[in-house]
C-alpha cells in the first residue's frame, strides 16, 4: 500500500513540475517577434523571441502577479509582466492578462525603452513554424534546465 501511495506522489508531483512549451507572438509598427515560452511554476515562465527575418534573439520570463490565493486562479483572469532583454539592446516590458489557467492563453500589451507599442498574444505550434525558420530556433524541451539569469 505504501509503494501505491509514494508511486502515486511521485506521478503527482512530476506532472505538476514540468512545463509544456507554447507559442507567443509580439509586434509593433516595425516588426514582428515569434516565440515559445515555458511555465516552470504556477507563476513563472520563461520566454524566447525570436524577431522575423532578423538575427535578433530576446530572453526574459513573464511573471504573474497573482491577487488572490492559488487556488482561486482556475476561471479567473490574471495580470502579469512581461520583460524581456534582446540580443540589439533593446528592452520590452509588457503588461498580460492571462486568461485561462496555467499560461494556455495570454495577451496584453508593453513598450520598450523607445516607446515602440508591443501587442503580445498566444499562437499555435504551426503559425510559429510558418514564420520562423526551423534551423533559426530552438524550442524548450520539457526536461530542459532553465535559461533565466536569476
Amino acid at each position: 500500500m505504501k509503494k501505491n501511495i509514494i508511486l502515486l506522489l511521485i506521478c503527482f508531483i512530476s506532472v505538476f513540475s514540468s512545463g509544456c512549451t507554447k507559442y507567443i507572438h509580439a509586434s509593433c509598427a516595425t516588426s514582428d517577434f515569434y516565440g515559445t515560452y515555458k511555465t516552470r511554476d504556477l507563476i513563472n515562465a520563461e520566454v524566447i523571441m525570436y524577431k522575423k527575418n532578423s538575427n535578433i534573439i530576446c530572453n526574459g520570463e513573464i511573471f504573474l502577479r497573482p491577487d488572490k490565493k492559488l487556488y482561486y486562479l482556475i476561471n479567473s483572469p490574471i495580470d502579469g509582466n512581461i520583460d524581456l532583454g534582446c540580443s540589439d539592446k533593446t528592452l520590452i516590458r509588457a503588461r498580460i492578462t492571462m486568461t485561462k489557467p496555467r499560461f494556455d492563453k495570454l495577451n496584453g500589451n508593453g513598450y520598450d525603452q523607445l516607446d515602440n507599442l508591443y501587442s503580445f498574444e498566444t499562437i499555435s505550434g504551426k503559425v510559429f513554424r510558418q514564420n520562423i525558420d526551423k534551423r533559426q530556433y530552438k524550442t524548450f524541451k520539457h526536461n530542459s534546465q532553465s535559461n533565466l539569469k536569476y
